[in-house]
């Protein structure tokens, strides 16, 4: 009988160690220390209507109007809500050389050139953002002439590496409705409105930053 009643009492630790051990750890974000640089503006050097591939994910966008410091305001936005990630040291850089000739070098010069930066600012990853249409609404929030149309992406680099470890695209016209059931859900979120440029970018990049990786998703990292 106090064989058995041992037996139960180690079965017992044995348990609780089990769930002390299984307790979840909150995933620990990549890129500590990250530089972030404004955002090129794409639409206005290679003017609209244009099919560009993006410098470095080669991803292909339709460029469009860039609205007045419409590469500010994103610049701007998304510093703010980078402030809001209170695990990362977000360092604000600039690069003027890649504003300037922003199509011009391979991609392999640019990868180079954005490790040089980060390692100038003792960052382990740099985040630059091309913006290829910034087209604002034409109209009022009930019934605008012409919608607002924003394209953009976002690219984390590894500084050690040079690979892509974060590549987020946003692309969107404003439909109605009533040519796209599928859009229901921003539809009601929209509350029935046309919205502005900066209201889309805005949310998109709210949206995004919602899947910046931590290491468990390190395996669906592209190159």
């Amino acid at each position: 009988m106090v064989f058995v009643l041992v037996l139960f009492a180690l079965a017992g630790c044995a348990k609780d160690t089990a769930q002390t051990q299984a307790e979840p750890v909150a995933p620990q974000k990549i890129c500590k220390r990250v530089a972030v640089l404004p955002f090129v503006d794409l639409g206005a050097a290679f003017g609209p209507n244009a099919s560009v591939r993006g410098p470095l994910t080669r991803k292909v966008f339709v460029t469009d109007a860039i609205a007045t410091h419409g590469e500010r305001f994103m610049t701007k936005t998304l510093r703010r809500l980078l402030r809001a990630e209170p695990d990362i040291q977000w360092v604000a850089a600039q690069a003027p050389e890649i504003a300037a000739r922003p199509q011009s070098g391979s991609r392999p010069e640019l990868i180079r050139l954005l490790q040089s930066l980060g390692h100038r600012h003792r960052a382990d990853g740099v985040l630059i953002g091309y913006l290829y249409a910034f087209r604002e609404r034409k109209g009022g929030a009930l019934g605008a002439e012409s919608p607002a149309y924003v394209a953009f992406e976002v690219v984390l680099v590894s500084v050690e590496s040079g690979r892509l470890l974060w590549q987020p695209k946003f692309s969107e016209t404003q439909e109605p409705l009533n040519q796209n059931l599928f859009e229901l859900g921003k539809f009601i979120q929209r509350k029935g409105r046309w919205v502005t440029a900066r209201e889309m970018a805005t949310q998109a990049l709210k949206e995004m930053l919602q899947t910046y990786p931590g290491p468990t998703t390190d395996a669906a990292l592209q190159n």
